[in-house]
């Protein structure tokens, strides 16, 4: 929980656009970058997801020049090292792939001369097929704007308990718990490596934008609770580092990424300074919409 020396970080109104953070310009041949970039105050790099956002954007910027229907399906991303504010961000892409139905790009994040990241992201043509299943259904919790009285859970507004660690995020996150595990976190007691959070965006994209940009979306708000998450059975533990180390997403069906979204994340397993998680994304009418995997580096002050 915040304590009374945490401050929160000042982010101008622009910074809180999501649709204006994840953008980039081009600046050559299949070569963009990053117009903004920023970091809270005690944290060693940018949010990896904005990172990842950002190099998707530059993917998709590049793909739309060749197949303009060509939706985002999945993308693999590596964090080589942290990126800084300064100096901008160059994104170069190149084509691995370019085929009628699948298009796969690589993308590589650099400042200077040394990359910070870099991902493959993979493009498809749509098609309809009579083929669907979902294996994993939505929990039943309540949604935003829905009264928890008489049920078992509880919401509660995650910025507002770390605003150090969230307000940077452009996204507004309230956590769905059962009481009696809300009460074990916001106490700083151990509880289940596992969450559920709804997610939407600030000042993101609209019915007008493409597609693919509301999964860009999706994207950065899914690097958020993964990292950190099997510390909830180590409270109190002193940590030096906490970075994502690979991360994946792949998608099922549209998004619009200004509604509210679910993101249920749990740890699969945690060993050798290394933890895996896994997310699923659920619309509110239940239809699960993406799924996530992130590897992240844990390391404890010796």
């Amino acid at each position: 929980m915040a304590t009374a020396k945490e401050e929160v970080v000042d982010i101008t109104l622009e910074d809180r656009q999501l649709k204006k953070s994840v953008d980039v310009k081009v600046i050559g041949d299949k070569l963009y970058q990053s117009i903004s970039l920023s970091k809270p105050d005690r944290y060693r790099s940018v949010y990896g997801g904005l990172v990842m956002s950002q190099a998707l954007m530059a993917a998709t910027k590049s793909v739309s020049t060749l197949h303009e229907d060509f939706l985002l399906h999945s993308v693999h991303c590596y964090f080589v090292g942290p990126t800084q504010t300064d100096p901008p961000v160059n994104y170069k892409v190149g084509h691995a792939k370019d085929g009628k139905n699948f298009c796969s790009l690589s993308v590589k994040a650099m400042q200077g001369d040394k990359i910070n990241f870099h991902c493959m992201a993979s493009f498809y043509k749509p098609i309809s097929s009579v083929i669907e299943y979902q294996g994993h259904e939505m929990p039943s919790v309540p949604k935003p704007g829905e009264p928890t009285h008489g049920t078992q859970y509880t919401h509660f507004d995650l910025s507002l308990m770390y605003p150090i660690r969230y307000t940077h995020v452009l996204m507004d996150i309230i956590i769905c718990a059962r009481e009696d595990i809300a009460k074990e976190a916001i106490a700083g007691n151990k509880h289940p490596p596992r969450v559920a959070a709804w997610i939407r965006g600030k000042g993101t994209f609209n019915s007008s934008d493409p597609q693919n940009y509301h999964r860009i979306a999706i994207v950065y708000a899914s690097d958020m609770l993964l990292a950190r998450l099997v510390l909830n059975m180590y409270p109190g533990l002193p940590i030096d580092l906490v970075t994502s180390l690979d991360h994946s997403v792949w998608f099922h069906c549209p998004v619009a990424a200004q509604h509210w979204y679910l993101y249920v994340a749990e740890v699969e397993r945690a060993m050798d300074g290394r933890s895996l998680t896994t997310c699923r994304v659920y619309a509110e009418d239940g239809s699960m919409v993406a799924t996530c995997k992130q590897e992240s580096l844990i390391r404890p002050k010796l």
